[in-house]
């Protein structure tokens, strides 16, 4: 190596330059002071972990293991109402705060606690219909904590925590759904699994916490418990958002815009309750050198908030990767034989005809088009329409050979099998 070489390469790196912007200092007794002893030495305010913790002021619930979830589980649809002997069941799900994630049920008769409790799988019955904070085990980014119901129980899948008074402590489920939580859970164990043991090491300084979190964050569990009744994945819903009459215009376009300007409030809303929730925290925890309030939109977990239901910062007009020419809701304890047939004949089919004329008034108007603009907006529409008439087409070819097969439906097969029966009709079947 010549010396000029060497004197550019010099020159040039900066960590030559700058050494302190590119290497830490950690005390050797810091690490120590963290739970497990990591080498974390990017983590400030280790001495936190010497005071009050999680684990000071909550109990673990244990946990609930059928060892059989084919045949004690299943989704709250799939059961009558009737049918007292399945309770809801907290079973993981995806990244969700505050409330919801209430999809399935779990067999709660004696019979099915015995056979539970033989196989060691029954936690303590004076956790039973108890108001606790829960979360999912496994998770592929971030954690998300929400509230127990005490009509719920719940499985390994949901670690699930309690006050002595079995109250869900507003405080403590804010401060988990904090960047002060997540900053720290990251250096205790930074891998997809969340354990009760991680989340009870957590210094929580509730002390120095004021009461405005408390306030903050009932208004959050609210706002979340709502936005999970608007839909019919809730056992509490009642009717879609788009009927009530606070919303009701003259025109669809126009109800449905107002609906979506709620939405829009409520999901801004939300995002300012857990930066203000986040801002105090950071404050009691003097961290504000290392973390910041902000919430990113796609992380307020409403479903009526496009950039968390599709991801990213996306909304709902270039959302849909297919044409979506045709969607229709079927409930399973509503299907029959003849329901497929039903649905080709009296939707299907009149739908293609509506798209064959719709095209050909597309090409008319394209053809009496009078400027180059004007045809070409024209023309994207009847291209739209084109992908439109094609994919149903091909749904068409699909419909009619499942619908000759006549096919029939065991509920107590449950979901994942009855689902498999309709091949590629469903468009989410690959999220079972």
């Amino acid at each position: 190596m010549n010396m000029d070489a060497k004197k550019y390469r010099q020159d040039e790196n900066p960590v030559a330059d700058k050494p302190e912007k590119y290497f830490f200092r950690a005390s050797a007794d810091d690490f120590k002071k963290i739970p497990g002893s990591p080498i974390a030495y990017w983590v400030k305010g280790a001495h936190l972990f010497e005071q009050k913790k999680i684990g000071d002021l909550f109990i673990s619930g244990g946990r609930n293991k059928t060892h059989d979830n084919e045949k004690y589980l299943r989704f709250f649809w799939e059961i009558s109402v009737d049918n007292r002997g399945w309770i809801s069941y907290a079973n993981g799900g995806d990244f969700r705060k505050y409330a919801g994630n209430e999809l399935q049920v779990v067999n709660w008769s004696k019979k099915a606690r015995t056979f539970y409790d033989s196989h060691g799988g029954l936690c303590n019955p004076k956790f039973w219909g108890k108001e606790g904070i829960t979360w999912s085990l496994i998770t592929s980014a971030k954690n998300s904590f929400r509230i127990k119901p005490s009509y719920s129980q719940y499985s390994s899948g949901s670690p699930t925590i309690f006050t002595a008074e079995f109250k869900c402590d507003k405080k403590a489920l804010a401060f988990l759904n904090s960047p002060i939580a997540f900053y720290y859970l990251n250096s205790i164990n930074p891998t997809l699994n969340t354990t009760i043991n991680d989340v009870f090491v957590l210094p929580y300084l509730s002390d120095f916490i004021t009461t405005d979190v408390v306030g903050h964050t009932e208004f959050c569990i609210d706002i979340s418990k709502s936005d999970w009744n608007s839909y019919e994945t809730s056992w509490d819903f009642t009717t879609l958002p788009l009927l009530l009459p606070e919303y009701h215009q003259p025109a669809l376009k126009t109800t449905y815009k107002k609906l979506r300007d709620y939405w829009q409030e409520t999901t801004l809303e939300m995002q300012r309750l857990e930066e203000e929730n986040n801002r105090i925290f950071i404050g009691a925890y003097v961290l504000q050198d290392e973390l910041i309030p902000e919430v990113p939109i796609k992380e307020i977990t409403l479903t009526c908030n496009p950039h968390y239901r599709y991801g990213g910062d996306r909304s709902d007009e270039n959302l849909e990767c297919k044409q979506k020419a045709f969607e229709c809701l079927v409930y399973l304890h509503r299907y029959n034989e003849s329901t497929l047939p039903r649905m080709r004949s009296s939707y299907v089919i009149p739908l293609q005809g509506k798209f064959k004329a719709r095209i050909e008034h597309f090409r008319n108007e394209i053809d009496a088009a009078t400027t180059t603009p004007a045809q070409k907006k024209l023309q994207k529409q009847l291209d739209t329409l084109k992908k439109k008439q094609e994919e149903l087409a091909k749904f068409d070819e699909e419909l009619r050979h499942y619908a000759d097969m006549k096919i029939t439906l065991d509920l107590d097969d449950g979901v994942k099998v009855n689902y498999g029966k309709f091949g590629n009709l469903l468009a989410e079947k690959n999220k079972l």
